[in-house]
């Protein structure tokens, strides 16, 4: 699960709520090219678990439990979380 050379890496991806029904998953590693960002992983995972796409606009994204924007850093094995809106009453 750790980096296969200096050029990729994988990080675990979480799914929550209507995401992870969306993708049929709770858990999932992606693969990627280093240097990677939050945005380099959602494009990896909108283009493999396409129905999580709809969530594209209203995701919040953590990395390593912190919450992140698109152009925050990702390393090798590092914890994505994928966080729809979560509605109650």
């Amino acid at each position: 699960m750790s980096k296969n050379n200096r050029d990729n890496i994988c990080v675990k991806v979480l799914f929550f709520g209507a995401a992870r029904e969306a993708a049929g998953t709770e858990e999932v590693d992606i693969f990627t090219t280093f240097p990677a960002t939050v945005q380099t992983v959602k494009d990896a995972v909108f283009s493999r678990y396409e129905k999580v796409s709809l969530f594209a606009r209203s995701l919040m994204i953590s990395v390593n439990r912190e919450y992140a924007a698109d152009e925050t850093a990702v390393n090798d094995l590092d914890e994505i979380a994928f966080l729809p809106p979560v509605s109650g009453g």
